[in-house]
């Protein structure tokens, strides 16, 4: 069964999860045959959905919430939309304001939330992208278990056939690589902590990523002259991928960061912090490393370990590498996304 579908999403930026989670996806329906148009509020990476996007001025502006509808809704009529499919909780109350008829409304839920607005969660279907999001909509959001579907987030396959610029690297300087937003739950700080404590180490962070926390991670950073390198947002990390050895998270907050999906994807070893998302998939020295939160002295004994162990680091990263190729790549999950469109459609 073809499906028109409608993606709504606040915007869609690089070096973030949920714009990579919708590009990746909105892409790789088109691909199958489906007609695909995504909905935002703008952003830098709107050509990396490979559909047609339409940026609808103001759609996070709640003052402006009447005019969003008659957009939203204008679009579903036009294009005939029968699966409306919403990326955060505003945006699933926009679609479930406006949708009539057969519209059915899907939602994923990329997040863990702590405050309850008793409007959101309402889609005919919920997508949880890790055990721990489905808890919490179970546990605190009190949603019915005949309403959650778990299909994990994703990687791009199609990066392992890209051409990488090559980048250059010292061969005595151990690489790290971090990319996620400057936000509190990433704790960037935590590992900008952890250098200073490596400082007497021949190691390098590359950190990419942009976020209210920028500027005092750039004056940290100098400060204590570490060694880091701020890399912008952009749409191609291969490069930064290719010349890894080591990629990390020190998040206190995950559901299932697609940076770990995406360092399994380029076979490489992965440390993280011991929550959430990240802990779901990785087992500590089976396919990567885990640390306790908050703690830049465990984060630094990780990467040390990595360091003095390269043998067992190929083998956590090889592992790995064929868990996301078997679990946890576009291919396999996309069309578990569109079984669910058709089971709400009546046709499976």
């Amino acid at each position: 069964m073809k499906h028109r579908i409608l993606h709504i999403t606040p915007d869609l930026n690089y070096v973030d999860g949920r714009s990579y989670y919708v590009t990746l996806l909105s892409r790789t329906q088109q691909e199958l045959g489906h007609k695909v148009i995504v909905a935002t509020g703008g952003g830098d990476a709107l050509g990396r959905a490979k559909c047609r996007v339409d940026v609808v001025k103001g759609l996070m502006n709640k003052r402006e919430i009447a005019r969003t509808l008659k957009e939203i809704s204008r679009i579903i009529d036009e294009n005939e939309i029968d699966t409306v499919h919403t990326h955060h909780r505003y945006c699933e109350l926009l679609a479930n304001t406006v949708k009539s008829g057969s519209v059915k409304t899907v939602m994923t839920a990329l997040s863990i939330v702590d405050r309850r607005y008793f409007i959101d969660y309402r889609s005919d279907r919920i997508i949880a992208v890790s055990d721990s999001v489905r808890k919490m909509l179970t546990d605190k959001f009190r949603i019915s278990e005949s309403r959650i579907v778990t299909i994990p987030n994703f990687a791009d396959s199609a990066e392992l056939g890209k051409i990488i610029s090559v980048r250059r690297k010292a061969s005595s300087i151990f690489t790290l690589f971090s990319a996620a937003r400057f936000h509190e739950e990433k704790d960037p700080v935590t590992l900008l902590e952890m250098m200073k404590i490596l400082k007497s180490a021949n190691v390098k962070l590359m950190l990419a990523g942009s976020g209210e926390l920028e500027d005092d991670l750039r004056q940290y950073s100098a400060r204590n002259n570490l060694n880091v390198e701020f890399i912008k947002p952009r749409e191609d990390l291969l490069d930064l991928f290719s010349i890894a050895d080591l990629c990390i998270l020190t998040s206190v907050r995950d559901p299932l960061p697609t940076f770990l999906l995406q360092s399994g994807l380029h076979s490489k070893v992965f440390a993280g912090a011991r929550t959430d998302g990240i802990s779901e998939v990785i087992s500590d020295r089976a396919n990567g490393l885990l640390f306790k939160p908050r703690d830049a002295r465990a984060a630094a004994d990780a990467v040390t370990f990595a360091v003095k162990n390269p043998e067992a680091c190929r083998a956590m990263a090889g592992n790995l590498h064929k868990e996301v190729m078997q679990k946890f790549t576009e291919q396999v999950n996309t069309r578990k996304i569109i079984s669910i469109y058709d089971e709400l459609a009546g046709g499976g």
